[in-house]
């Protein structure tokens, strides 16, 4: 049962992304955070504002994922950056009143930014 569990979660993990793409990926996520970062605690509980500031960072509209709500305390996102690359370049994480936690890598064998939540 275990190792059922373990594969249908495989799913979940990440394409790694080549040492040349995660050098160009650096500069854009230090702008996201930058940019997360310059929100008043009011707007980091805020989808809209954070969105805005994703967006204004660099991250694409096409397939941004921005949300509230449990089991999060503030807003949660997901979305790719704009970068030529192959693999695509995501940035993820949630903003809270105190803090950014903001993590870059590769896309998740489904395809997507966010994990999901859900086994198949």
């Amino acid at each position: 049962m275990q190792q059922e569990q373990q594969a249908n979660q495989t799913f979940n993990s990440r394409i790694p992304l080549p040492a040349s793409v995660a050098a160009l990926a650096a500069p854009v996520t230090s702008r996201v955070r930058e940019s997360l970062e310059k929100l008043t605690p009011a707007q980091r509980l805020k989808v809209a504002p954070v969105r805005a500031a994703l967006l204004a960072a660099g991250t694409q509209s096409v397939d941004l994922v921005v949300f509230s709500g449990p089991p999060y305390n503030g807003v949660a996102f997901g979305g790719y950056v704009l970068l030529d690359t192959t693999p695509p370049v995501c940035v993820w994480g949630t903003v809270s009143v105190k803090s950014v936690e903001l993590d870059s890598g590769g896309i998740t064998r489904e395809g997507g930014c966010l994990e999901s939540a859900g086994g198949h």
